[in-house]
């Protein structure tokens, strides 16, 4: 039919999209797909709920491709100290904050608030974490869902059983060790230094029995303090450490004397020092004569003899001329090392008899 009249009421134009999407705490914007054949997509940003954040770093994106797919690896959570809370009719949620008294970490996988662990402080509302209470601590590996825990105190009882050189130490368990990785630091007074002490051993824990620990080797007749310090994971925290610091104050025993210096026979008289170490109280010497290879019996001194007159009787009989002599020191426990023998004269004339009286005078560099 030619010639006839129409009109066109209507047209429909339309696109294809990505709808608007919203799951859980993630919004997905709409998205229009490239035209047909187009190898490129087109993206926009996700948008996270109030009070939430991505999950896991990744990209917060939704892209749109020409063949109708609709990607997006985008996901949220609620921020630490806030729960998820579903939205009545929808797939939608939200995050509220979590009620004073409890908490959510950043690393607690649940979406509930948790109450605040022992030994903490009732915290406001939306808290990540609950401090720790005063003379409570968490260990630096250690975060909100560990409880607080307290340093130890002070060991009791001890006490100290000793030789001349070796200490025996043991004491009582504190009444509370806070944590059951605690450990002792044993530290022994340095005697040649005021205040000062040497750590000995750091990590000696028993708990089946009561601890002990032996201090060795010291020096005889010397006085030590020694103190045992408690530790645990927390206790670097403490500020008041002397508090877990208990100590005794022990004599080591006497020892055996060491041999007498400077031991020197001229011809009718012998001279000597006391021992370097004397290891307890000098309370005399004893000298010895020899001539040749035989022997005297020993001759006793006092304690602040340094010297001897030599007489004929200290010597034993014999023919030979050479005469040598020894000497050591004794204290309370027993008599000490001999010195080695020197010459106490060769062809020497020793008197019968030793001088009625001695008299030992002293002179300084300037007489």
């Amino acid at each position: 039919d030619t010639g006839t009249c129409g009109s066109i009421e209507r047209i429909t134009a339309y696109y294809l999209v990505c709808p608007k999407i919203i799951q859980g705490l993630l919004t997905l914007p709409e998205i229009p797909l490239p035209r047909a054949g187009s190898l490129t997509p087109i993206t926009r940003d996700a948008v996270c709920a109030a009070n939430s954040r991505p999950l896991q770093q990744v990209s917060l994106e939704r892209s749109a491709f020409a063949d109708g797919r609709c990607v997006s690896n985008a996901s949220c959570e609620c921020e630490p100290g806030y729960r998820n809370i579903p939205v009545s009719g929808s797939t939608e949620e939200r995050c509220e904050a979590c009620p004073a008294g409890t908490y959510r970490s950043a690393s607690n996988p649940s979406t509930s608030c948790l109450h605040c662990r022992a030994n903490t402080i009732v915290t406001a509302v939306a808290a990540p974490i609950c401090a720790c209470s005063e003379g409570f601590y968490r260990t630096r590996a250690e975060g909100a869902d560990n409880n607080c825990t307290s340093p130890p105190t002070a060991c009791t009882n001890l006490m100290a059983d000793s030789t001349s050189t070796i200490v025996v130490i043991t004491w009582s368990r504190p009444e509370i060790i806070g944590r059951p990785d605690y450990f002792y630091v044993v530290e022994v007074s340095d005697p040649e230094r005021v205040c000062a002490f040497n750590v000995h051993n750091s990590s000696y824990v028993d708990t089946r029995s009561q601890p002990n620990y032996t201090v060795s080797p010291l020096v005889p007749h010397t006085s030590y303090v020694i103190r045992v310090n408690v530790h645990n994971g927390v206790s670097d925290q403490d500020p008041d450490g002397h508090l877990r610091i208990c100590e005794v104050e022990v004599m080591t025993l006497e020892g055996v004397p060491g041999p007498p210096t400077n031991v020197r026979g001229l011809c009718t008289v012998v001279v000597w020092q006391p021992p370097e170490q004397p290891n307890g109280v000098i309370t005399g010497y004893d000298i010895q004569f020899f001539r040749g290879s035989q022997s005297g019996d020993p001759i006793p001194k006092g304690s602040n003899e340094l010297f001897h007159v030599i007489v004929n009787s200290n010597i034993p009989p014999g023919t030979s001329e050479d005469v040598t002599v020894r000497v050591r020191a004794k204290n309370s426990r027993s008599s000490g090392i001999w010195s080695p023998r020197v010459a106490a004269g060769t062809f020497c004339d020793f008197p019968d008899t030793a001088p009625p009286r001695v008299t030992a005078l002293t002179f300084d560099s300037t007489s």
